[in-house]
């Protein structure tokens, strides 16, 4: 996009990328996406056109579309949201949510998934079911 001169054609997005195995340190990528002429642009659209058609490398979670599943929560612009449910703005930064590990890109395993399961192996172990 040249200075000076905003197209109102593009959504203009900032991904934070990381990935543990090849990179030091996170790092952002823009990348410009068409606007719908028509219709409601979701954060998960947008992040799917990218994939499609621009970058085949980023990873994010994408599942229900429909705001059930709570799996594509992200930091947008500073704010956890639901890509799915959250319409693009005209500038979007899009990261993955803090106190979660990152698997790559804006896909995290809850802090609670990662904790060791002891309490519960215990009490299994402990059953008189199994």
């Amino acid at each position: 996009m040249s200075e000076g001169k905003a197209n109102k054609d593009v959504i203009v997005v900032k991904i934070m990328r990381f990935d543990p195995a090849t990179d030091a340190e996170p790092h952002f990528e823009t990348y410009e996406v068409p606007k719908y002429e028509v219709g409601r642009q979701t954060v998960s659209k947008v992040l799917e056109y990218i994939f499609e058609n621009i970058d085949p490398s980023l990873s994010y979670y994408h599942t229900c579309n429909r705001g059930i599943c709570n799996g594509c929560v992200a930091m947008i612009n500073g704010k956890a949201e639901l890509m799915c449910m959250t319409e693009s703005p005209d500038e979007v930064t899009i990261e993955p949510v803090p106190h979660h590990r990152v698997v790559r890109d804006l896909v995290v395993v809850p802090e609670e998934e990662d904790r060791p399961r002891r309490r519960v192996l215990e009490r299994s172990s402990k059953s008189k079911y199994l």
